[in-house]
């Protein structure tokens, strides 16, 4: 799904926001003083794939997946029972 997303934003101007997660890895990375770039696409077209960082002096891809991308059993089931929320199709 992040490909598309890749494509997508690609072909049009997009603005992302940092969710939570993404906010803690700034944060960490901007404490300990290391240079990133957030929401990098690379790639074309079909092969076209969006990252959440990327730190260019060292050539490293970060992605930050937390409960929702991993469906945390913890947090998620596949139908919102006992507290859970529901897991979504993706």
């Amino acid at each position: 799904m992040k490909s598309h997303g890749g494509i997508a934003a690609k072909n049009k101007a997009c603005n992302y926001k940092m969710n939570n997660l993404e906010t803690k890895m700034a944060n960490f990375l901007d404490d300990h003083k290391i240079e990133y770039d957030f929401s990098c696409i690379m790639g074309h077209g079909e092969k076209c794939f969006q990252y959440d960082f990327i730190v260019h002096k060292k050539r490293i891809l970060i992605e930050v997946q937390g409960d929702y991308w991993h469906g945390n059993p913890n947090q998620y089931n596949e139908d919102g029972s006992n507290g859970k929320r529901k897991l979504n199709d993706i």
